[in-house]
């Protein structure tokens, strides 16, 4: 048997309403030489009978179950470790890719030397048949630019293999950490623009449901797991260093202001003044990181300056206009 020149993992959890979409796209690949590795993580929907299905007719596609559910990250490892082709991919379950994606994806590890080959994503969320460019744009300009769309790309299985690239066991952002790891080592990312994955925003996914404390908990893991990556990158030059730096910042100042519902929110506050306090005291260049941070809240920038905990919970709990307030008095204040 040849070698897969792409070996597609998908993790399946209760995914049954449109598991059959994603299936006929990845088993209708233009590219043939492909094995699909499936993981059943736990679902008790009809996602099981589903796999066996395809399973029975499709010998490309590799049926795996796990017992009981235990979260996106492992079972995206548990196919990484089943995989045997040149490249990775991955495919959630509820989405899918056009018919040539591997194909073009492919065939551009040819002409490159990167580790990395991304595509273009086909997001339905918001703004049907959105095809986002813009971003590979920057990509090629940087590749830290890729901060998020991981599943559009295919990561070369031997330099994920010696790096000894996983996905975190958490239930949130474990994604964000594998591409943040890869992203770290790779020498070069190449794109694909008319690549396309078609990504379905759904309710009820793992990017709309509640924010519990659990969720709350996972998700400031991942920004820490990102945070000790970036800081034992010791090749990264100081510009991009505090970059990276501030939007991790950023992101953690605006998680308020997501559409997800927070369940307690009073837990959330205090979880994230911690760790934007512990942010800011593991920054190697931490004075230059709240020169960034004063130029789009000053206010906020002073409270990490003064380390004023208590300040920080009350500020992160403020609405938009609450906060913008309170930089308005900063400034009132400078001028008197």
């Amino acid at each position: 048997m040849p070698v897969p020149a792409v070996s597609v993992i998908i993790p399946v959890f209760n995914t049954a309403p449109w598991l059959r979409r994603c299936l006929d796209s990845v088993c209708g690949q233009s590219l043939r030489n492909i094995e699909i590795i499936c993981v059943n993580d736990g679902s008790s929907d009809e996602s099981g009978s589903i796999l066996a299905e395809y399973a029975a007719r499709d010998p490309r596609l590799l049926n795996i179950t796990l017992g009981r559910n235990q979260g996106p990250g492992v079972a995206r490892n548990i196919g990484l470790t089943a995989a045997h082709g040149e490249w990775l991919g991955f495919v959630d379950s509820d989405d899918s890719v056009a018919r040539d994606f591997y194909e073009k994806l492919y065939g551009a590890s040819h002409e490159s030397d990167a580790e990395i080959i991304k595509g273009t994503a086909w997001v339905e969320a918001y703004f049907p048949n959105c095809i986002n460019q813009g971003v590979n744009i920057k990509i090629e300009e940087n590749k830290y630019n890729f901060k998020d769309a991981w599943w559009t790309a295919i990561y070369n299985r031997k330099f994920i293999i010696e790096h000894n690239i996983r996905q975190p066991q958490f239930t949130n952002n474990e994604d964000l950490v594998f591409l943040y790891q890869a992203i770290t080592v790779a020498s070069k990312v190449s794109v694909v623009n008319d690549a396309l994955y078609y990504y379905f925003h759904r309710k009820g996914s793992s990017s709309t449901s509640l924010r519990t404390k659990k969720r709350i908990d996972d998700i400031i893991a991942a920004r820490i797991a990102l945070r000790d990556i970036l800081n034992a990158n010791h090749s990264l030059d100081a510009n991009t260093y505090i970059s990276e730096y501030n939007t991790m910042i950023l992101y953690l100042y605006n998680f308020f202001y997501t559409k997800v519902p927070i369940e307690d929110k009073e837990y959330a506050p205090k979880a994230l003044a911690n760790v934007i306090l512990d942010f800011y005291k593991k920054c190697h260049e931490p004075e230059r990181l709240l020169l960034e941070v004063k130029k789009w809240d000053r206010y906020f920038a002073s409270l990490i300056a003064d380390y004023d905990r208590e300040g920080l919970q009350k500020f992160l709990s403020l609405s938009r206009l609450q906060r913008l307030r309170c930089n308005a008095r900063v400034r009132l204040a400078k001028q008197a």
